[in-house]
């Protein structure tokens, strides 16, 4: 007589490698991959090859439905989707290297200081965001254009710790 059915699932789930939530990488491109007038460029060095993200939460998928009533029942089919957006919590130096280049992008390249608004071409740049393999070699990559939306804290504590960061990424489109 075989095994039980539920025993062959079992072999099947202890032989899948899963998937890790730190297989990830992400880093900001100069502006350049996105539109030649791109006035936002990478961060300053040492982050302008990579960015300390140390979580970060990509939406991939957004649909809403429409609900409507028939005779007898309540029925929803799909309507619409919704703006995407990418949030990322990161550290940053003793010199705020990363929430200096965030201010000035918002303030200074997206806000005009205060005068007037660029056009969004001027004001986004690209956010790569990589899957790694259990090897950390890169699985695939999404590349975003994005701009920064929502407040920037800066949050002092009393007790030992790292300067860090949330914000949140509008995406506009994607590089292909």
């Amino acid at each position: 007589m075989g095994s039980a059915p539920y025993l062959k699932g079992l072999d099947v789930v202890s032989s899948i490698e899963w998937g890790r939530a730190y297989l990830w990488d992400c880093k900001f491109g100069s502006g350049r991959e996105v539109s030649p007038s791109s006035i936002v460029p990478a961060p300053k060095k040492p982050f302008d090859t990579w960015f300390p993200a140390t979580e970060v939460r990509e939406n991939l998928s957004t649909l809403q439905s429409k609900e409507f009533e028939t005779h007898i029942s309540t029925l929803k089919v799909p309507q619409s989707t919704s703006v995407f957006t990418i949030e990322l919590t990161f550290i940053d130096d003793y010199k705020d290297t990363l929430s200096d280049w965030l201010t000035d992008w918002v303030n200074k390249k997206i806000l005009g200081d205060g005068v007037f608004l660029y056009p969004l071409e001027e004001v986004v740049t690209a956010l790569y965001i990589a899957k790694l393999k259990p090897d950390k070699s890169v699985l695939h990559t999404t590349s975003y254009i994005v701009y920064p939306e929502g407040e920037l804290h800066y949050e002092g504590k009393s007790e030992n710790g790292l300067h860090t960061y949330q914000v949140t990424f509008i995406s506009v489109g994607t590089i292909t």
